[in-house]
């Protein structure tokens, strides 16, 4: 009889659905309370193993699996033992039968999509086991869960679907018939993930109404930390539209939230320094963000690092403190390029992810497919060492060069300074005999005056020059400091367009090889890759300097060329000609210059054409101080092409010829240089686009 009773006292503690999360576990204070969650663990363990004593039936395996659905919900938030999250999830899929418990299969499904989603942020299986669920006979409630989370997984991936996804969605569960809690919930999210997506795509007022109605429906059912953190996400999308009054409110909401839970908070010390810097307001705007960059460095925030420096150099520069100005301008440099190299990284890592699952179909055995692997692995690991030592040894060389032009330019200011000091003595000591003179003449019956009058002239004239040499010393020295931080910015600039050149190049030849892969053309793709390996090694030689040699320059785009070619099965062809009486191992120009226009002429020239085309290189040298190259195809023109563009679903600028328009520029600048870029259209004599010439005229 006791067994019994507790039996059922057991099953009514425990009376929760699969997908609920029992009033009794306090959704705010796992995000904050560390004490909290090892206390629920605890609770939940000793009542596991309660349920375990029971007779075996039916019921107890259900409230055995219910358990272990909390306790993997409820290890995400305890950091030092995640894993465990994991681990029960598991136990779920391998204890529940799956006619008898298919809902609970499916739980142990979405539980494992949740741990790889928010704790590995291993996107591929997050969306293989969510993916899993939704094409079982789970429920229908389970299904839209298990949809709610491929939509935060096209949303973190930038998937360019994802809006669309998204919007479905919320369709499908306005229109669905389930509890107004789980509603709620999940248009708060999906409201949020649009608010987040749009704020991406600079739409702004969007993304604020966006935000607002996920707080509608989150307040519905919750007014703490989530609603907090939902407040500072939108008063970020209010300060980049300048409405900092509003941002500030909304932060003072959310501090005060936090209060209430009994909590601290100082990461919306960014916002309120980027509040502060909007409103003018420049040294608070220097205290918010110095008050949080400890705090950034040692949870290595690579993110929120970046932005405290973009505050920092924008306020100082404000404040004419150009020296500090430019420090933090470098370490946001430094930052924002480490973040884009690791993304590219980690793009790299998901193509060898899917490469590697591609070939285990092609490949004969498994032995195969582990050496190749190994080799390929190996070969990218000796490119990224290769790629470091480049960039340790590009950067010695820049600051050697840098301090050499600093030194040779502070000595020009000095004997300028030197000079206009001695001019001004002259012609000050010339006014000064001028007047003696005059004086002299006009009052020689009254010596006495005349010279009362020349010593006060005299006084006056020595505190003129006195005050002169001081205003131009200090004019000299702004100047002075000026120049450099101006040379220093536009080198740091040129340094990190060339560093994005890179990335986004090798990426464009990987997108290829995964073509061919995705094809099962594993010949095809090797072959590729072993000219993807050839160019790159030259790519990454050509780096380590500002400038190349025109035959590496033009190896390296014949390589490219023939990768094309090889794309898009033939229908690129190409001509490299070079005039005669020019030394191509002797003249020098910045690297992978040319190689953005060839690229646009077969992307946007040749490819919308059925029968393919030409790519004609022209190098001629008109004089010995200028190099001339022509670019030239018959593609269907640059009007045409803009049809084809504006039919596209995304439109995009391309990045290589974005990337070399803003080097030209810098360069042009920083060493006074007159590179030009000129764009022809080609025509018939019906008038017919037949193609594109592009002109490089490059100084040497």
């Amino acid at each position: 009889m006791r067994i019994v009773i507790k039996y059922i006292i057991l099953f009514a503690f425990t009376s929760v659905s699969a997908q609920t999360i029992p009033s009794s576990v306090n959704l705010n204070r796992l995000f904050v309370d560390a004490k909290y969650v090892d206390s629920t663990i605890v609770v939940r363990r000793v009542f596991l193993a309660q349920v375990e004593q029971l007779p075996r039936s039916i019921m107890r395996d259900t409230l055995k699996l219910g358990a272990y659905i909390l306790l993997s919900y409820i290890y995400r938030y305890k950091k030092s033992e995640v894993d465990s999250s994991l681990f029960w999830a598991e136990k779920i899929s391998k204890e529940s039968n799956v006619k008898l418990y298919s809902n609970f299969f499916a739980d142990g499904l979405i539980k494992r999509s949740e741990y790889y989603l928010y704790i590995k942020k291993d996107y591929v299986q997050a969306q293989k086991y969510s993916q899993e669920v939704i094409s079982s006979n789970a429920s229908n409630k389970q299904k839209i869960l298990a949809k709610r989370l491929m939509a935060q997984i096209y949303d973190t991936t930038d998937n360019p679907n994802a809006l669309k996804y998204i919007d479905d969605l919320i369709e499908e569960i306005k229109n669905e018939k389930i509890p107004d809690s789980d509603k709620n919930e999940y248009l708060y999210r999906l409201y949020s993930f649009v608010g987040g997506i749009l704020d991406k795509k600079k739409e702004y007022q969007k993304s604020i109404e966006n935000y607002t109605i996920s707080k509608s429906y989150l307040t519905k059912f919750n007014n703490g930390i989530v609603l907090a953190i939902l407040n500072l996400n939108q008063s970020e999308v209010f300060i980049k539209i300048g409405n900092y009054d509003k941002a500030l409110k909304l932060i003072d909401e959310a501090v005060a939230i936090y209060r209430l839970q009994g909590k601290t908070i100082t990461t919306h010390h960014i916002l309120l320094a980027k509040v502060m810097l909007g409103k003018q307001k420049l040294p608070e705007a220097i205290f918010y963000a110095n008050s949080i960059k400890k705090m950034a460095a040692d949870n290595k925030s690579l993110i929120l690092m970046k932005e405290i420096e973009l505050v920092l150099f924008e306020a100082n520069k404000q404040l004419s403190n150009f020296q500090s100005a430019l420090e933090h301008y470098q370490s946001y440099i430094f930052l924002r390029d480490s973040l884009e190299r690791m993304k590219k990284s980690n793009e790299v890592i998901e193509l060898e992810k899917k490469y590697s699952f591609e070939q285990l179909q092609n490949l004969q055995t498994k032995e195969q497919l582990l050496e190749r692997l190994k080799m390929e692995k190996l070969e990218l690991e000796k490119l990224r060492i290769f790629s470091q030592k480049q960039e340790s040894e590009q950067l010695s060389l820049e600051r050697k060069l840098e301090n050499e032009s600093l030194n040779s330019k502070n000595k020009a200011l000095e004997n300028l300074g030197a000079l206009n000091n001695q001019r001004n003595k002259d012609k000050l000591r010339e006014v000064t005999i001028k007047s003696l003179q005059s004086s002299l003449e006009n009052q020689k019956e009254n010596r006495w005056f005349v010279i009362l009058t020349a010593v006060a002239i005299l006084c006056l004239l020595f505190v003129f020059i006195k005050i002169r040499q001081i205003q131009i010393k200090t004019k000299n020295d702004h100047i002075k400091k000026e120049s450099q931080s101006q040379q220093k910015i536009f080198q740091t600039e040129i340094t990190a367009l060339r560093a994005q050149m890179n990335p986004h190049f090798i990426f464009n030849c990987l997108n290829s090889i995964q073509l061919f892969t995705a094809q099962n053309e594993a010949e095809k793709a090797s072959e590729y890759l072993s000219k993807f390996s050839r160019l790159i090694r030259l790519v990454l030689e050509n780096s380590r300097s500002e400038k190349v040699t025109l035959e590496n320059e033009l190896e390296t785009l014949r390589l490219y060329i023939e990768m094309e070619a090889m794309r898009f099965k033939g229908k690129v062809s190409y001509h490299i000609n070079i005039a005669e009486g020019i030394d191509t191992s002797y003249i020098q120009i910045p690297p992978l210059l040319v190689q953005p226009f060839v690229e646009n002429a077969i992307w946007h020239g040749l490819m919308h054409k059925e029968e393919g085309g030409m790519v004609n290189v022209e190098v001629t040298q008109p004089n010995e101080n200028l190099l001339h190259i022509e670019i030239s195809d018959d593609g269907i023109g640059r009007e045409k092409a803009a049809e084809f563009k504006s039919k596209s679903a995304t439109i995009n600028k391309s990045f290589g010829m974005k990337v070399t328009n803003e080097r030209i520029e810098l360069i042009n600048q920083l060493y006074n240089s007159t590179t030009k870029v000129q764009v022809f259209d080609l025509n018939n004599q019906q008038g017919e686009a037949t193609g594109t010439k592009v002109v490089v005229e490059i100084p040497i």
